[in-house]
């Protein structure tokens, strides 16, 4: 052994060892961080890996931005893109195509009840907008597997630093299904179709109340300005916004005009939004617009009335220009179906493609139903449009305006049995609108269940009692009792109401069960000819906000306040959470309301569902998603196709 100095190996050596113990502090430094950090991830709605990525381009910081969102808790998207970016969305052509081709044709059948009308715009019919959406593109749209924003009609969008400009750059090359090039006079069009006061759009136009002006920079560039800031601004522009054709819908408000001549002479009206008899003439529109998305409206045969209505891939579409593989049913169909004993025959002869199933009629009878096992796949999931089952007490009648009358009545509706007996389990109580993997829902809240006593024990405090001996209590010489109105046709509504009148006639109240078919029921319901209406409440995407649905302004007929109610520290709680773009402040405000309107019982929260959902197993690649199941994934081999293009049965 040696006693001199290291020699050059052994330098060599030693700095080798004290880099790699540098590089393994380092690591195990980042692995701490990370561990660090992921114990703040909120994992709402799956496992998702939380916004690490500010230094990404422009598309991952969008990315990025929403995935935050959803895991914080429906944080707003701001996106800030740099100018370079900006230019190049500007000048950008035709993007690359992905994905993989599969077979084209075949079609997918569903059934419902008849909607009233297809004008998406004067419709607040969740059915009309699932319809549509097939028909008519968004600025963007979400992904179904990762709700991340996927660039439809605007390819790049940035949100100014004060948050009241919207800036959107078009997608270029797209066309509306009668040819006619998309441009951005066609969405500034659609904005101000909607804001016409005359337009009958209540359900639709508080989206848009705080939007200025929608500038048209050129025919692939706009901007939209606000009044003030709307943490959902980028969400109601980029997915609510569904673009109309701006000559469509001038040519239909003049063939209506032209159709009436004694009452719209030439010169007396607009065919512009906010013109003379404009929006007069556009309530009368049934029919939808042409779109841009991947299927097509036909104004002579989709629409059979009192029979089925069809919409037809639209080959032209951009979406089959830029994407391969999508949207690859020839067709889709819904037959006007509201007898449920009709419905389910139908299906099991394989005449109707797809259906939500009851949990009683899965679990009595159609798990044990060889026919329909050997021809249907089940899939039972909760999804970010599923809302809650709900009755809407109608405040405009005297009866309902008491606080005391309404949880009387929440504690004589029966939720433990109908959710244990007839549904089998499947859903869970609803206590608040928020679903319940979200960081806004109030666990704390306790779901108010069957109490009869508790309820005759608040009837009396209110005044209400049977002065007369007849069973039935009254008070000012009126008798307590009301009419609930309920969808004809649906064994649940059927069974649910039987049950609460049963247990509302022991309180003393006379609760007459009203059945309507569908498209009566909705009109009802919107002209707010009710006095307690059962349906069910979805969503329209996953950024829950309460907003319009408790403001006074939209408490008349087609408003989206359908039950009337309206509370002063509740308009004033969500108007600033409106503003409000930090989260977790955002999060306490919408706190406080759950208990406000806990407190309150303005309708009758019932259940948080899930669905069970049973699919003819012709269709391949079927992948319960995010967003449910949605069909743009979806093909049918060559040899399975029960119908042809027409939607003629081949056999």
């Amino acid at each position: 052994m040696s006693l001199t100095g290291p020699s050059k190996t052994g330098l060599f050596s030693v700095f080798l060892l004290a880099l790699c113990a540098t590089l393994l502090a380092l690591i195990l430094w980042s692995l701490n961080f990370v561990q660090r950090d992921s114990k703040e991830v909120v994992s709402a709605i799956g496992k998702v890996s939380d916004a690490q990525t500010k230094g990404f381009a422009a598309l991952a910081a969008e990315v990025a931005a929403l995935r935050s969102s959803l895991e914080q808790g429906s944080v707003g998207m701001v996106v800030r893109p740099d100018t370079a970016a900006g230019d190049k969305a500007r000048r950008a052509g035709p993007v690359a195509v992905t994905g993989t081709a599969r077979p084209i044709g075949g079609m997918l059948v569903n059934a419902n009840s008849e909607p009233s009308t297809l004008n998406r715009w004067t419709s607040n019919e969740g059915l009309v907008r699932t319809i549509l959406n097939n028909v008519h593109d968004g600025l963007f749209d979400l992904d179904p597997d990762t709700l991340e924003p996927r660039p439809t009609l605007a390819l790049r969008w940035e949100v100014s630093a004060d948050k009241l400009q919207y800036r959107f750059w078009l997608r270029q090359g797209v066309r509306f299904a009668d040819g006619k090039p998309f441009t951005a006079h066609d969405v500034a069009y659609t904005l101000a179709l909607i804001q016409d006061p005359q337009v009958q759009s209540g359900v639709h136009k508080p989206e848009f109340e705080d939007v200025v002006r929608c500038e048209v920079v050129h025919d692939h560039e706009v901007v939209f300005h606000y009044k003030q800031p709307h943490w959902r601004g980028i969400y109601a522009l980029g997915l609510a916004l569904r673009v109309y054709s701006a000559d469509w819908v001038r040519a239909e408000v003049e063939r209506i005009a032209a159709a009436d001549r004694a009452t719209y002479p030439v010169g007396s009206y607009s065919t512009e939004p906010g013109g003379e008899k404009f929006g007069e003439l556009y309530n009368k529109v049934a029919m939808p617009s042409v779109g841009t998305g991947p299927y097509r409206f036909d104004p002579a045969t989709s629409w059979v009335r009192g029979s089925h209505l069809t919409i037809f891939r639209s080959p032209s579409s951009w979406w089959f220009r830029d994407y391969v593989g999508k949207w690859n049913l020839g067709a889709q169909r819904w037959r006007w179906i509201s007898e449920d004993s009709v419905l389910w025959e139908e299906l099991k002869k394989r005449n109707i493609d797809v259906r939500v199933v009851d949990a009683d009629k899965w679990f009595d009878s159609f798990s044990k139903d060889e026919t329909l096992l050997a021809n249907f796949n089940k899939h039972q999931y909760d999804h970010t449009n599923l809302g809650y089952s709900v009755v809407c007490w109608n405040h405009r009648r005297p009866i309902f305006q008491d606080t005391r009358v309404r949880n009387a009545l929440i504690h004589l509706i029966d939720r433990k049995t109908m959710l244990e007996d007839f549904d089998h389990g499947v859903g869970t109580y609803a206590t608040c609108i928020f679903k319940r993997w979200y960081p806004e829902y109030s666990f704390e809240l306790e779901p108010k269940l069957l109490d009869l006593a508790k309820a005759r024990r608040l009837l009396e405090e209110a005044g209400w009692k049977d002065s007369n001996g007849d069973g039935v209590r009254d008070k000012d010489g009126v008798d307590l009792r009301f009419a609930l109105l309920v969808p004809s046709g649906r064994k649940e509504y059927e069974q649910w109401s039987q049950l609460w009148q049963g247990h509302m006639k022991r309180a003393g109240i006379d609760m007459q069960i009203k059945r309507m078919e569908w498209a009566s029921f909705i009109q009802a319901y919107e002209n707010r000819d009710f006095d307690a209406a059962c349906l069910y409440n979805s969503h329209t995407d996953p950024w829950i906000e309460p907003y319009e649905e408790y403001l006074p302004s939209q408490t008349g007929p087609k408003g989206a306040n359908n039950s009337g109610w309206v509370h002063d520290e509740v308009v004033e709680i969500l108007t600033k959470a409106r503003g409000e773009f930090d989260a977790e402040k955002r999060r306490a405000l919408f706190h406080r309301f759950n208990v406000i309107r806990d407190a309150e019982q303005p309708r009758a929260l019932l259940l948080h569902g899930e669905v069970i959902v049973v699919l003819d197993k012709r269709f391949k690649n079927v992948v319960v998603k995010k967003r449910g199941l949605p069909p743009e994934d979806w093909y049918v081999e060559e040899q399975d196709r029960l119908y042809d293009a027409q939607g003629f049965r081949l056999r």
